[in-house]
């Protein structure tokens, strides 16, 4: 691998101005002013020719979402018994998808990438012996920070909260999602201020996702991987921004979602209690100012199961029991597998 004296480095002021070019302007083999560049500048200006749209990644992941959807929707059914382990088998899916085709075994590609040609590269030198793909520890990583964290999280505390029997302020009960709607908002804000679209799972596997022009870019990715590893740190400062940005945006979003107060907070602090008790579900708690409007999930569609109105008188009398001389208007809407009510 070429090595390149101190007085060919970049200078600063150039890597800045190449960063913050417009794709039309940014100099390309051919062009005239592509002679003119020092070897480290023709990289930088390649691997940011390369990066791939913000735009066509999410449209590759819809797609990715799809091909996920299917085999979990027809494998679940419409099977409630099992509703508080629902989430293992996208988990587990997507675990093995994402981590199989966005390594070496499949080029980096997962479906809704081959669909966009677009690709995962690893810059970590362990994964460069063969391809400029990730190993699969790394895109396990990478899965595992962009959904496993957040999805693991976001069910797993709910479980433990019912088995215990947790009754609590909803602010406590929901303080585990603080740090998932701050992962996921920096996740999303330092790609879009990162100038080579690394989000929080790139930086944490060392990866990067491209959109090679010619066979000649990705050779070339291929032979100047340590350079490549050196420059795409240059855009740290830019990605602190989102950074920043996404913990702001992400506790605004998760205290907005707190109710403040009246019936709703009650009822709230006793849901897990009351879904310990009797096999149900909420999936939504409100209140028009007269009525509290709940949606029930009912888990257990048995001979011996609670009816409707006894599953909401028996919710009813629960509350009023925990909170004496208060009375509730219950209006319950009973969502079923089949989508009836």
């Amino acid at each position: 691998m070429p090595q390149y004296s101190s007085g060919l480095k970049m200078k600063e002021s150039l890597q800045d101005e190449l960063i913050d070019m417009q794709e039309e302007q940014r100099p390309r083999p051919g062009n005239p002013t592509w002679e003119k560049l020092h070897p480290e500048e023709k990289k930088l200006a390649i691997l940011l020719s390369m990066r791939a749209p913000l735009s066509t990644r999410a449209i590759a992941a819809f797609l990715d979402y799809l091909v996920i959807l299917t085999p979990v929707m027809l494998l679940s059914g419409t099977n409630y018994l099992n509703y508080d382990s629902r989430f293992l088998l996208p988990l587990i899916f997507g675990a093995f998808y994402f981590g199989l085709a966005n390594s070496r075994f499949f080029n980096g590609q997962t479906l809704g990438k081959k669909a966009f040609g677009i690709r995962v590269i690893s810059l970590k030198p362990e994964d460069n012996a063969l391809f400029p793909y990730p190993g699969l520890r790394a895109s396990l990583l990478r899965y595992i920070v962009l959904y496993g964290l957040m999805t693991v999280g976001a069910e797993a505390f709910e479980n433990v909260y019912r088995y215990l029997d947790i009754a609590a302020p909803p602010i406590l009960l929901n303080l585990h999602m603080l740090p998932l709607m701050i992962l996921g908002c920096a996740n999303l804000l330092t790609a879009i201020c990162d100038p080579f679209h690394f989000s929080l799972h790139d930086r944490a596997a060392r990866t990067m996702v491209v959109r090679p022009t010619s066979e000649t870019d990705f050779r070339y990715i291929e032979d100047e991987q340590e350079h490549f590893r050196t420059l795409v740190s240059k855009g740290w400062p830019k990605a602190r921004l989102g950074l920043i940005s996404g913990f702001i945006l992400g506790a605004v979003l998760w205290f907005a979602g707190i109710p403040a107060a009246g019936q709703v907070t009650q009822l709230e602090s006793l849901r897990f209690r009351i879904e310990r008790r009797w096999p149900v579900r909420f999936s939504s708690i409100q209140s028009d100012g007269e009525q509290m409007l709940v949606s029930l999930i009912p888990l257990d569609p048995t001979t011996d199961s609670p009816s409707d109105n006894q599953l909401v008188e028996a919710i009813s009398n629960f509350y009023m029991e925990e909170f004496p001389g208060e009375s509730i208007n219950l209006k319950a809407t009973i969502l079923r597998a089949d989508n009836s009510k």
